[in-house]
């Protein structure tokens, strides 16, 4: 059994942002070989009390019933939740996929990082992200560096499942696309919405579920290939990029050759058990 805390900034809801968080924690949820022992929200694709409220409402929506802590710069209850369960419970997994805010003010309360058991993270870059001709700014790890940077010198035993490593593995739906699963009817009319502010910001027809590729390591790791990069912890991360360094070993895992990302993904949610 995975027991996990997810720490996102679902937005699934705001116009102008994404939806792959919520795409996340629907194949999490999907998924009877993890347990969730909280889910927190944090700042990065909107404000922090959008995120809540945006979290909440689906939570209100679906009828979800897991523990929602509201996190972030202003909001504390998220990184003391996620400190008391770290220290009280063992074999933790944390996956981050939004900014570490949460994960550092919980290192600050008293979090015994090396009770951690793995911490999985969907940002950094390793190059430009592209769509067509135009750059992508890194969303995650970047909106605040200090506290990645602190998150990544105090715990090991980290995989960073990067923007570049997402990249090729594009989806789209249109209208006539058919779902049997309560989440992905519920996540269609949002993923539309947002294939259409996406066609307009970068002229692209397709959109990456990026969150939902780093979760995906979660349940199926033998899906992916494991590299260990030694990085450099510095402004560097203030674009996120993961450059070569002397200051921390982690695992950039990279999606193995022939593997249907998206396929796999959707089959998890559609065939819940």
């Amino acid at each position: 059994m995975i027991k996990l805390i997810i720490d996102f900034d679902n937005s699934i809801n705001i116009k102008g942002c994404d939806v792959d968080d919520a795409f996340a924690l629907f194949l999490l949820i999907s998924s009877p070989e993890v347990e969730i022992e909280l889910v927190s929200t944090t700042h990065g694709n909107s404000d922090e009390f959008s995120i809540y409220k945006s979290t909440l409402n689906m939570f209100d929506e679906l009828g979800l019933c897991y523990e929602l802590a509201k996190g972030g710069y202003y909001y504390k209850d998220a990184a003391k939740r996620i400190c008391e369960i770290v220290n009280t419970k063992d074999d933790i997994n944390i996956l981050t996929l939004g900014a570490t805010t949460n994960i550092r003010k919980a290192l600050d309360y008293g979090m015994d990082a090396s009770r951690v058991k793995s911490l999985t993270m969907m940002g950094g870059i390793t190059s430009e992200l592209k769509f067509k001709s135009q750059v992508m700014d890194e969303l995650n790890l970047s909106v605040d560096y200090l506290s990645t940077i602190e998150v990544l010198k105090a715990i090991d035993n980290i995989n960073i499942i990067t923007g570049n490593n997402c990249m090729p593995h594009r989806y789209k739906i249109d209208e006539k696309t058919e779902f049997k699963s309560v989440y992905l009817n519920y996540i269609k009319e949002h993923l539309l919405r947002w294939l259409v502010d996406n066609k307009i910001r970068y002229d692209e027809d397709e959109t990456v579920v990026w969150d939902a590729i780093a979760a995906l390591y979660l349940i199926r790791p033998e899906l992916f290939d494991n590299k260990d990069k030694n990085i450099r912890l510095g402004k560097n991360l203030i674009k996120g990029y993961l450059e070569e360094g002397s200051d921390k070993k982690i695992n950039l895992p990279e999606i193995k050759s022939g593997v249907e990302v998206m396929n796999t993904i959707i089959d998890i949610i559609e065939n819940r058990r």
